[in-house]
């Protein structure tokens, strides 16, 4: 009889603007399940672009368990900047870099106040 264990793994990152791009606003980042697309954690990409996910996931206790992970950028209007996929196992630290594939008028999805 197998057990699952809820044991959180930790995606960090960094978003890539396209030559030319001088500073990025602040941007929604999202960790979707691949095959279902359910939501797994999100957050927003600091100043620099750099940002971390920390993602809830359930596994069999030792069995080699990984989950196919879409990590999305969206501005604002929820437009889609930018992914890029990893596969992560629960526990698992993984450091990811996402190419955005346009800046132009690019609206902060989130404004600190």
């Amino acid at each position: 009889m197998s057990t699952c264990e809820c044991v959180p793994a930790r995606i960090s990152g960094l978003l890539i603007a396209p030559e030319g791009c001088e500073r990025l606003p602040l941007l929604q980042v999202r960790a979707r399940a691949a095959e279902r697309g359910e939501l797994l954690a999100e957050t927003y990409s600091a100043a620099d672009g750099q940002f971390a996910l920390c993602l809830p996931l359930a596994g069999p206790g030792g069995a080699e368990f990984r989950v196919p992970v879409r990590v999305e950028v969206l501005d604002c209007n929820q437009t889609l900047l930018g992914e890029a996929a990893v596969e992560i196992a629960p526990g698992d630290q993984a450091a990811l870099n996402v190419s955005l594939s346009t800046t132009d008028d690019l609206a902060p999805a989130y404004t600190p106040v």
